[in-house]
């Protein structure tokens, strides 16, 4: 199970990073 936060890896685009 990976992360769900990925700040360095944006490959969900519906997903924003947390610190955007």
């Amino acid at each position: 199970v990976r992360r769900r936060f990925a700040p360095q890896r944006r490959d969900h685009p519906q997903r924003p990073a947390p610190h955007g």
